[in-house]
């Protein structure tokens, strides 16, 4: 008799001590959750001086608006552009991100950060990468005439 008023009293104890601490329920998200067709765009092989352009299209899947607060972008060669209006619920947004190739040969690599509402797991950061090789005028002319070469034999 004893032990069970003491099981009953620490489990009332134990239930008044989580009633004003949320329950996170892993089955449901709540919030602003944002979901990326793909974080990552490879422009290939280009020459150096030209400008390209990519989409990252994105879903809000919570249950609140999102909202794209900034896009850092790692250098002036990089320039992102994103809608300032809330994603509802359900519906799907975009980043589209600009790359000036001008003086900039070689192979790079890219991330920018997206800061959003959205409710991320263990607070990770929203990332995205651009990546590519950039020929100078010289490597691109000299790739176009062994492609000739190849073309005619």
């Amino acid at each position: 008799m004893k032990l069970g008023i003491i099981l009953f009293s620490f489990l009332c104890f134990a239930g008044f001590a989580n009633a004003g601490v949320p329950v996170h329920n892993p089955s449901r998200e709540t919030g602003a959750v944002i979901q990326f067709e793909s974080m990552v765009h490879d422009y290939g092989t280009m020459k150096e001086g030209d400008i390209k352009e990519c989409v990252f299209k994105f879903t809000n899947k919570g249950d609140a608006p999102l909202i794209i607060q900034n896009v850092e972008e790692p250098c002036g060669c990089t320039v992102p552009f994103w809608s300032k209006e809330p994603v509802m619920p359900g519906q799907s947004g975009e980043i589209k991100v600009v790359f000036h190739s001008k003086e900039r040969p070689g192979v790079f690599r890219k991330t920018l950060a997206v800061k959003t509402n959205a409710v991320l797991k263990n607070h990770e950061e929203i990332l995205l990468m651009i990546k590519g090789n950039v020929l100078t005028k010289k490597e691109w002319k000299k790739k176009g005439d062994a492609a000739k070469d190849l073309n005619s034999k």
